[in-house]
């Protein structure tokens, strides 16, 4: 049971309004991604958490990132998501999300004609998330990757911190 944001006021409404799930169709379509497809959805679900401005939790959410992902694995063929480095991809979609974020329309994947920017509250911390997305480049990807993504892994292993000390550029990496 959730009700709409710009019904949450209201009492009844509140109490009567559900959110349609579509948890295990997402999971079938999910099962069939590729491992490529898997660890970029995986990279950009971690660096959603990065992108967040301030204490704001609420401008992108997981969904998001699930909604463009599904999108793009119907969109774009198996043969451009295995000629791009992940790095690449992931620079991409990430540019690919800011323009669905940034336009008015960014369709629900088993209900297109619901659009999920209908809720979003277009405040400033949003506008700098759309922002950080555009400024984003396979370099600066790839040095979050490694200090992000790669070192938090390794970290949890023996010598693990030492393994990538040399990498500090996309071309290392």
């Amino acid at each position: 049971q959730v009700a709409h944001p710009h019904c949450r006021e209201n009492d009844w409404w509140n109490l009567c309004q559900w959110r349609l799930s579509f948890s295990r169709a997402e999971t079938v379509l999910l099962n069939t991604w590729s491992p490529v497809q898997q660890l970029v959805y995986h990279m950009l679900r971690v660096f959603r958490t990065s992108i967040q401005v301030g204490n704001d939790k609420s401008v992108i959410k997981r969904y998001h990132i699930k909604t463009l992902m599904m999108w793009m694995c119907e969109s774009l063929s198996p043969e451009w998501w295995n000629s791009h480095c992940v790095v690449n991809i992931c620079t991409q979609l990430l540019h690919e999300f800011a323009e669905r974020l940034k336009s008015t329309r960014f369709a629900m994947y088993f209900v297109p004609e619901c659009n999920l920017n209908d809720s979003i509250e277009r405040s400033d911390t949003f506008q700098s998330s759309i922002e950080t997305l555009f400024n984003v480049t396979d370099e600066s990807i790839s040095v979050w990757f490694v200090d992000v993504y790669i070192r938090k892994f390794v970290s949890q292993f023996p010598l693990g911190s030492s393994l990538l000390n040399d990498i500090r550029t996309s071309r290392d990496l």
